[in-house]
Parts: C-alpha cells; structure tokens; sequence
C-alpha cells in the first residue's frame, strides 16, 4: 500500500537469532529460506496489534520450532526489497529453551545448530552477520561481568 504521499509503505518485520549454549560453546541456530538455498534467522512481518518482540517470538517458533526468552533489545536491523516492495527488519536475541520436534513450518525448511563463526559463514545477509555479531559481543561481555 502507498501512503498519502504516494511513496510505498515499509513492512515492518521482526526476528530473532535464537541461540543457547552447549558445552560452554555459543550456537546460533539458523534456518534455510523457504525454497531451501540459504540459510537465514526467523523473521516475519509484524501483524497489526502485535509487538516487535511479539513477532519476532511467534516467528521463531513458526519458522524454527524453537522458543525461549526474547531480549527486548534490538541487536540489528536491515532493510531489503522483494517483489517491488521495501521491508525493513530489526533482531533480537532469544535465548531457546524449548526445541519441538514438529513445528509449523518444518516440512518447508531445514534447521541447523552451528558455532558462532560457522554461522557468519553460512548467512549471506550482510545484516544478520552484523547483529550475530553484536550478540557474541555481548554475551562475551556478559560472561566477563
């Protein structure tokens, strides 16, 4: 939709680069697109009357099975165009507590626990590298405090 000045709309959209700790090593979980050629985080769009954090949680769950405690603190945030449209995403980190086995999006992608510097590997936005980056520089703060 366009707005009064003619200019398109931004859909707003959330995620969360859902993380936990295994033998005292950081893992990032990630998730492939929908048509399964590159992996990503969980995001969506924001719905009406929903929350940033709101979104980014039910997306992660959505998308990746997963869920836990969302920071509500914005680690990152990038903007993209697809199908003609602008959309502009912010990420928080969601520490996962619970992993399902049946999710509602499983049979449309592939999930992957990998360390921190694989995942930078992995994820081609430049974006989503820069906020899992931010969430190592913290919990690596965290863990000195």
């Amino acid at each position: 939709m366009d707005d009064r000045s003619g200019q398109a709309r931004v859909i707003r959209q959330a995620g969360a680069i859902p993380y936990r700790t295994r033998a005292r090593r950081i893992e990032i979980l990630l998730i492939t697109n929908v048509r399964q050629t590159q992996w990503t985080v969980p995001k969506g769009t924001v719905e009406s009357g929903q929350t940033v954090e709101e979104a980014a949680a039910l997306e992660t769950w959505e998308e990746a099975g997963v869920s836990g405690r969302l920071e509500p603190i914005v680690i990152g945030s990038f903007a993209f165009s697809k199908q003609g449209r602008r959309h502009h995403v912010e990420l928080f980190p969601l520490l996962v507590t619970e992993v399902c086995d049946i999710w509602p999006e499983m049979s449309q992608r592939q999930r992957c626990w990998t360390p921190f510097q694989e995942a930078l590997r992995r994820v081609r936005r430049r974006g989503i590298r820069l906020a899992v980056e931010v969430l190592m520089e913290r919990l690596a703060l965290q863990r000195v405090a």
